[in-house]
């Protein structure tokens, strides 16, 4: 092997254990709830989780609303995913009768809300807030317990699942379903929200590198196949 294969070999060695010391920059959170919708639809539930993906250096500020905008971010915060589970609240056992999967990119993060976590001794994160998502048709009739018309679950029309976070008066993080039954054109039968639910996020429960931190990985690796592939080209003496 020659003195130039050795040294490309060796850099690009070094890079790869380099990029298994940087820090994680970006937390994974899950977020979990479970209401009921409320009297609009009195027999409809609906229980969801979302996992979100916050830099970490936003963690690192003071507690409170940080904006996706802010330096920490870089507009890096985004849902990753999003799921609902609707179900009939007078069924036993609750199960669930349709699973709703938002797209990730229809639930645009403006902001994040942290709070201090005495227990962990860090930043945490207490809410989010989106600009709401993509409207998903539904069309539901499940019999309820007893199997009439007041236990059973009658729903057409279009959902939009949000999430709100905000400082004053109260804090409150939340969860909130945007129904439309029986939409004919811009009008629908009825129009309602659903009562807020409670948002529990999880502490960090992975964190993954920033995009740069795989580009450097992704170069080590590069430097590496264009090494052996010269060395293997070379004739042998």
């Amino acid at each position: 092997m020659s003195v130039k294969h050795r040294v490309l070999q060796a850099l690009a060695a070094g890079l790869l254990a380099g990029t298994a010391l940087l820090p994680a920059h970006a937390a994974i959170v899950v977020g979990s709830f479970d209401p009921a919708f409320g009297i609009a639809f009195p027999n409809l539930g609906y229980r969801g989780a979302l996992t979100v993906r916050v830099p970490d250096a936003c963690f690192a500020l003071t507690p409170g609303l940080i904006t996706n905008g802010d330096a920490c971010s870089g507009g890096q915060m985004q849902v990753l995913n999003a799921t609902v589970e609707l179900y009939n609240t007078s069924t036993p056992g609750t199960p669930t009768l349709t699973t709703l999967n938002f797209s990730p990119a229809s639930l645009f993060v403006s902001s994040a809300l942290t709070f201090f976590d005495v227990v962990t001794s860090t930043n945490q994160l207490l809410g989010i807030n989106t600009s709401g998502s993509t409207p998903l048709s539904v069309i539901l009739h499940d019999p309820g317990a007893t199997g009439s018309v007041s236990d059973d679950v009658d729903f057409e029309g279009d959902l939009i699942l949000s999430f709100f976070a905000q400082l004053l008066p109260t804090v409150d993080a939340a969860a909130r379903l945007h129904a439309c039954a029986n939409p004919v054109g811009p009008v629908c039968a009825i129009e309602a929200d659903s009562a807020p639910a409670l948002t529990v996020f999880d502490p960090r429960v992975d964190e993954v590198p920033e995009p740069g931190t795989w580009a450097l990985a992704l170069a080590a690796l590069g430097g590496l196949a264009a090494a052996r592939r010269r060395r293997q080209a070379t004739p042998q003496a």
